[in-house]
This record gives C-alpha cells, structure tokens and sequence, in this order.
C-alpha cells in the first residue's frame, strides 16, 4: 500500500487505545491473516467520510470506546499462500462477531473502509457496502465505502453475506 498504508507506529497506538480493535485469524496457533477495525468520534469519522484525512493521520486519542457507533476497517490482509474464499469469510465473520458485540445493538452503526484493489472493492460491494468517495476524492487516492447497520435484520442480512461469498 506503500505510503497510504497505516505505519506500524500508528496501528500499535490504535490498538492501545482499543485493543479489541484487531481481529486475528489463526491457522494451527500462527497468525495468518488478520482486519483492524475501529470507533472513532464523531470529528474524526467525519473527517475520514468527507476525505479530508489520510487514514494514517487518525490519531489514538480519536478512537471512541464509549459509544461505538462510528467504524472504520482500517486493514485486511490474508498471508498469500492462505488466501482462499474459507479464510477470508473466517476473517470476516470474526470481525462481524467483535462488531456485534462492540455495537451492542445501539443501531444505526456505520462503518467505512478505503479500498485499495480492486479485489478489496469488489468485495465491498459484494457485502453491500456503497462507494461514498472515488479515489480522486480522499487524500488516500483510494475509494471510500461506507455500509450503515441499522436493526438486527441488517446485520442478518451482512451474514447471509458472507455465506453467500464462502458458497461461490
């Protein structure tokens, strides 16, 4: 993702504030793949929505813990050799599953995530989330996605979803 990827530096101070926020997948005790996903106040979700920031300049101290309403899936990798429609639905089931308990119900809760292949984009799509921003509009040169959950039936619906992307 080279200079629009997250620093290191960064996702650990992330991850200090939240650390529920990073959901590993596990194969035989390694990790093989894992997604960060995070709540952010309202100004900073705001910022990243309008394209006004880099996700890079999300600072820690903008991670809300308390009302969790406001989401943004900051990463999503899969090492190479796992890659495979069973992994990757394993993934994002156990993000699903964190998001559900973190939510707590508290609807509307949206979430937001840049794109950064088309892989990536086609896979938002496919799980319904709608492209708000096109790469010539967010400073990360990449699109922003956004998918509002807003009743229990819709998130149902998010993982008929994913069954629907493990069968293909």
């Amino acid at each position: 993702f080279r200079s629009s990827s997250v620093p290191t530096e960064v996702l650990r101070s992330w991850w200090k504030n939240f650390p529920n926020g990073i959901i590993c997948l596990f194969e035989d005790g390694d990790v093989i793949g894992g997604l960060s996903m995070w709540s952010l106040d309202d100004n900073t979700f705001e910022k990243v929505k309008k394209g006004y920031i880099k996700e890079r300049d999300i600072l820690a101290n903008s991670i809300d813990t308390t009302t969790k309403d406001k989401w943004y899936v900051s990463e999503i990798a899969i090492k190479q050799h796992h890659r495979n429609l069973k992994s990757l639905t394993k993934l994002l089931t156990g993000a699903l599953v964190q998001f559900e308990k973190e939510v707590n119900k508290n609807y509307p809760a949206t979430i937001l995530a840049l794109a950064y292949s088309v892989d990536g984009r086609n896979l938002l799509k496919r799980i319904g989330f709608i492209m708000e921003l096109t790469a010539e509009m967010t400073p990360d040169k990449q699109p922003l996605f956004s998918l509002t959950i807003s009743t229990n039936e819709d998130l149902d619906k998010l993982k008929e979803r994913f069954n629907f992307i493990q069968s293909k």
